[in-house]
């Protein structure tokens, strides 16, 4: 077992975590020990960011609770990306290129994160090797294409919620107001209509699902939405609508443990 170090409140400090925290405190905090790694990387040399992240968690205890309040600007949660530096993937460096550029800038490349947190990365790992520029163009149109996939998706989910409504509306009509199909004992024309509409939109609403799927060849902002066939278009939009505009994935409830 291991014996956990106390350390004096002196040495406690918002950029690093205080020794105690860590569970070999000899070996990242001594300068003269300490050896930093590469993250957690695929074949392509793309950083694989939950495995980062769970990497840099496990160098510390569990009960270590990361400092947050949003009331104090140190302990705000940073944007990190997992390739740095920025300087590396500037255009002037690859011929006038901004396939390096725009590949670090993706969402699924960047990450929210506690800013102690956010220290530790840098302090305890090397700077990433750049992946090539061919991997990085073809990840960027296969992100391009998830994420107009998920826009259409969620544009078409929202007109399917909107023809269910106006399914329900009219039944809701014509049972409080039998005078509008003449007395009849059910709205055969105007059933057939809203259900023709609501079809057509359910049918390329289920068509999208299938393509979303289908392009999605690496993690995403949009693999933890689960998508299936079987998605409610109303659930779809309250996934999709913050999926498709979301700049970036955020891991601060799951490093802190607990809702930000």
């Amino acid at each position: 077992m291991i014996e956990r170090l106390r350390a004096p409140s002196t040495q406690s400090s918002l950029h690093l975590p205080p020794p105690d925290a860590w569970k070999q405190p000899d070996r990242w905090l001594n300068p003269d020990k300490l050896e930093k790694f590469y993250a957690p990387t695929d074949d392509r040399r793309f950083v694989i960011p939950d495995a980062t992240v769970e990497t840099i968690r496990d160098l510390f205890w569990d009960d270590y609770e990361w400092p947050f309040d949003y009331r104090d600007l140190r302990t705000l949660p940073d944007d990190h990306h997992f390739h740095w530096e920025m300087d590396t993937y500037q255009p002037i460096h690859h011929g006038g290129s901004d396939v390096p550029a725009g590949f670090r800038e993706l969402a699924t490349n960047r990450g929210l994160m506690p800013r102690q947190f956010h220290n530790v990365i840098h302090h305890v790992t090397r700077e990433p090797e750049m992946p090539c520029l061919d991997d990085m163009a073809e990840y960027i149109q296969s992100y391009m294409l998830a994420k107009r996939a998920f826009t259409d998706l969620f544009a078409k989910a929202k007109q399917t919620v909107h023809a269910q409504r106006r399914f329900s509306v009219r039944r809701e009509d014509v049972r409080n107001n039998p005078q509008r199909i003449n007395g009849r004992e059910h709205d055969e024309i105007g059933e057939a209509i809203l259900a023709s509409q609501f079809d057509e939109h359910f049918k390329k609403y289920k068509l999208l699902l299938e393509e979303a799927q289908a392009v999605v060849t690496a993690r995403t902002l949009f693999d933890e939405i689960d998508i299936h066939p079987r998605l409610k278009p109303h659930r779809a939009l309250r996934l999709l609508s913050s999926a498709a505009t979301a700049r970036h994935v955020n891991y601060v409830p799951l490093i802190l443990g607990r809702a930000a």
